[in-house]
């Protein structure tokens, strides 16, 4: 499992939730929160292919990323960030999302298409290679 370090970044990129704002609202639909995670929960994260990068998260959650484009420097990266339009910390849909690789430039950018929770059965099931 490698460590997540989310990036130090300009705020326009990556900015700080307080407890308070990383609090789902009461009236959030639970499905919406079983699909979402928060960026600063990320515990670790592998990218057993080009196209692919499952995430786990401290709440025991593991996630799989699937990006538009080859992300091929993921599967060498010590370190991941996210970029969300809103510049918060709330993850949720691949659209709203981009994978940030450090020191990458613009290759290190990899726009997520799609975000699948797993479940428990499911991350366990996963290789040793993709597990986070």
């Amino acid at each position: 499992m490698r460590p997540l370090l989310l990036l130090a970044a300009p705020a326009a990129l990556l900015t700080a939730c307080t407890a308070a704002d990383r609090a789902p609202p009461a009236a959030m639909a639970s499905a919406d929160a079983e699909t979402c995670f928060y960026a600063a929960d990320v515990t670790g994260f592998r990218a057993p292919d080009d196209r692919t990068v499952f995430i786990g998260t401290a709440r025991g959650r593991t996630f799989r990323l699937d990006t538009l484009v080859d992300c091929n420097r993921a599967r060498s990266a010590q370190t991941v960030g996210f970029r969300t339009p809103a510049g918060g910390d709330r993850v949720c849909r691949g659209a709203d999302v981009d994978l940030l690789i450090p020191g990458a430039g613009a290759a290190g950018t990899c726009p997520v298409s799609a975000i699948t929770p797993l479940t428990a059965a499911e991350a366990q099931a996963l290789p040793a290679n993709a597990r986070p």
